[in-house]
């Protein structure tokens, strides 16, 4: 007589990360018929370069116009822009570096790394902006830093939704 009884089966569920890549397979779906076999879905990437890239183009724009009134207001709405938009940029493009719940480690490191980053950039562009530019507008430098994140913060609504 086996000892049965004290032995425990367990049963590994599957999920996306985890799944057998034929369970998703045509062939493999046919074989059990319709309905049966797991279809795993991805998830895909926002559109977070697209949201940098508006950013840029507003950020030009709001330049342009400004240097046909005043090259200094100009150049420091610039600056100010740029201030955010790079930092933003590194952000994005480490937070987005790895995808699926396999990288989850990489993901949180790349993370950390990415916000980590954001800050000194942040902190350096205003360091080297009024350190090396004696005629900065500082109004204008902050007006469009902090138009800069709500463009960024209105074009991520929008394409979350």
């Amino acid at each position: 007589m086996s000892n049965t009884r004290n032995q425990l089966i367990e049963y590994k569920p599957y999920y996306t990360y985890n799944a057998p890549r034929f369970w998703s397979s045509n062939i493999f779906r046919e074989t059990l018929g319709k309905g049966d076999g797991f279809i795993m879905g991805t998830i895909s990437k926002p559109a977070v370069f697209r949201v940098c890239a508006h950013q840029l183009l507003f950020l030009m724009l709001g330049t342009v116009v400004a240097l046909f009134a005043d090259v200094n207001i100009g150049v420091s709405i610039l600056l100010g822009g740029l201030t955010q938009w790079v930092p933003q940029a590194w952000f994005s493009y480490q937070a987005f570096k790895y995808t699926g719940a396999s990288q989850a480690d990489n993901i949180l490191t790349s993370i950390y790394r990415g916000e980590a980053g954001k800050l000194m950039l942040t902190a350096s562009g205003c360091v080297l902006t009024f350190v090396g530019f004696d005629e900065v507008n500082v109004l204008a430098f902050f007006v469009a830093l902090i138009i800069m994140i709500l463009i960024q913060i209105i074009l991520v609504a929008k394409a979350v939704t």
